[in-house]
Parts: C-alpha cells; structure tokens; sequence
C-alpha cells in the first residue's frame, strides 16, 4: 500500500462509521503514511483494533501516532511491532499513555527500543490504570519479559504470584506495587532471587502498609540492607494481615534484625519471620549464595554448555541430600550447594 495508499484510507477512514479493526501489517507503510493514518485517527469514532505491524514506521511516525492517541476514546489494541520506533519513538508514545484511558492491549516488540526507551514506558505504566498487555520482549530491552510478566497480574485471579528469579531491581518493584495496587486476589507474593535493596524494601513496606489481603511475603535472596530491614519492621507494627515474611540471603546485619524481631514481638497479631542464621551463606571462596531451583539451573547449564539436558541434580555439600531448591554459588565447575534444611538448621 505505502504511503500514498496510506493517505487514501486514511481519508475514508476519518468519519467512518460502522468499521472496528483494521490490519495493515506488512505494507510498506513510513512515518508519512503513519502521519495520514494518525490524523484519521483524530475524528474516527469507532475503531477498536488497529494493526500497523511490520511497517516502517520510525519515531516520526511514532511521534504522530502518540498525538491521536492521547485522547482517543475507542481505541482498544494497538500494534506496531517490527517497525523502527526506538527511545525516541518510545519516549512519544510514553507520554501518550499518560494521559490515554482506554488502550488495553500495546505491542511493541522488535522496535529498536532499548532500556533508555522502556523506562519512560515503564514510568508511564505507574500513572497508566487501563493498559493490562503491554509487549516488549526484545533482546534489547533487559526488562521486556518482567515487565510482560508484571502487567499480566492485571488480569490474574489466583491467589498466588510467584515472580522468581526475575533479577528485578528496584525501579521495577515501583511498577510492581502499583500494579498489585489494582489486583484484588492475590494473598501470596514470592520474589526469590530478584535484585531488591533497600529502595524497593520501602516499597515493598507501604504496599504491606496498605494491605487488608497479603498473608506472606517471600523475599529471600535479594540485597535488602538495615535500612530495607527498618521500613519492612515499620510496615510489620501498621498491618496485620501478614503471617509469613521470608527474608534469609539478604545483606541484613544485627540492627536491621533487630528492628525486624522488634517488631514481630510487639506486633498485636503474629508474624513467622525468616533471617539470616549463623550458617553464612558464603561458598567456601567467600562468595554470596544465591536461591536457586533445580528448573534455573538447567536453563543455566544449558546456556553455559550449549546443549539440552534433561534435568539438574543439586546435591548439598553439607549433608550430601538431593534437594530442588539451594542456597548456590556456580563459581567452580560443579558449583556449591547448601540445602534449604541445612540453611534453617542453623538458625
């Protein structure tokens, strides 16, 4: 079609009053086109779908298309995956997103879009209340697929969320918080092994603060420090939902363990706490072990030696037991294991 085709649909499509979806994915279409289609967009009432996937659109056109969809009202799903948008482009439709109430449904992917230019959407995500299928799973983006994984709770109804191993840091337990904000089921949250320090610790606290609903909080292996350790005994005194607080494999020294004891004894209802021992979760190098499971280490080995396997065996260097969670550290070619019994066994 390109743009000069672009340019006559778009004029049918101004004031047209009967069609919902259109796709024009894969027609040569650049940011003159995207201009024509955007200011259709602009006057048009009723579209609902609408698919430029495949396209050549650049931050130009990006820039265009965000001016329509600020205010549009009908809009519901959005694609422009595999075009060329990049930061810039990003940084656009970010803004649009800020202030749009009806998307629901975005694709972005394969769009030269880099951290740079998911930051400004994740930033936009904290304000944005509507958009629950936000797609960024590009190798250029570190948090595409966590950020996926995070919105898809908009839609969750169990009772149970688990976003292990996710090395979410603490600019995404922002988005994180005001996501669960919204969500109305979940009880259970577990965020094994993520990069949390004391920052995301604060946020993590005012949702607690906040909560009627939460039961356990599993926060094992991740970097929360005394400070972290002090927003988390604050939240402990203000609520009274939560039994359950995991927080073995942080950097929590004495007084961030004594804020948190503090707290769990001068709580009116009860809390199970789970610190650091007296075992140090150290390889015998002086290295910091990590939570891992059985399924990670696989999709490690795999990675690391390039060939399928069919399972991971995970033997404890302590008592020798086979276990599918360990405290690990893979610096040597077998590795260093101790056993999730071995670790409580020493409290």
């Amino acid at each position: 079609i390109g743009n000069e085709g672009a340019l006559y649909l778009a004029k049918a499509l101004e004031n047209h009053r009967t069609l919902t979806s259109l796709s024009l994915e894969n027609n040569c279409i650049g940011d003159q086109g995207a201009k024509y289609l955007a200011h259709a967009l602009e006057t048009n009432t009723v579209l609902t779908s609408f698919d430029l996937g495949k396209n050549q659109i650049g931050q130009e056109g990006a820039l265009y298309l965000a001016k329509a969809l600020e205010n549009h009202r009908t809009l519901t799903s959005l694609s422009l995956e595999n075009n060329c948008i990049g930061d810039q482009g990003a940084k656009y439709l970010a803004h649009a997103l800020e202030t749009n109430t009806v998307l629901t449904s975005f694709d972005l992917r394969k769009n030269q879009i880099g951290n740079e230019g998911a930051n400004y959407l994740f930033n936009a995500l904290k304000k944005n209340t509507n958009l629950k299928n936000l797609h960024l799973d590009d190798d250029k983006i570190t948090d595409g697929k966590t950020v996926s994984a995070i919105l898809s709770i908009l839609n969750y109804t169990n009772n149970c969320l688990w976003l292990d191993f996710y090395r979410m840091e603490d600019n995404l337990i922002e988005l994180l918080s005001s996501v669960l904000q919204r969500n109305k089921t979940i009880k259970h949250i577990s965020l094994i092994t993520n990069k949390i320090g004391d920052r995301g610790a604060q946020v993590l606290a005012s949702l607690i603060k906040d909560s009627k609903m939460l039961i356990s909080l599993d926060l094992r292996s991740n970097l929360i420090g005394d400070q972290g350790a002090g927003y988390l005994a604050d939240a402990l005194m203000n609520n009274t939902t939560l039994t359950k607080l995991k927080l073995r494999g942080n950097e929590i020294g004495p007084s961030g363990t004594k804020y948190l004891i503090d707290a769990q004894q001068n709580r009116t209802t009860p809390v199970q706490l789970e610190l650091n021992g007296t075992l140090k979760l150290q390889c015998p190098w002086g290295h910091r072990l990590e939570l891992w499971n059985s399924s990670m280490r696989k999709e490690m080995s795999e990675k690391k030696f390039k060939h399928r396997r069919a399972s991971v065996k995970i033997e404890c260097d302590i008592c020798s037991k086979n276990s599918y969670h360990s405290w690990y550290c893979p610096c040597s070619m077998k590795g260093f294991d101790i056993c999730e019994e071995c670790a409580k066994r020493n409290d």
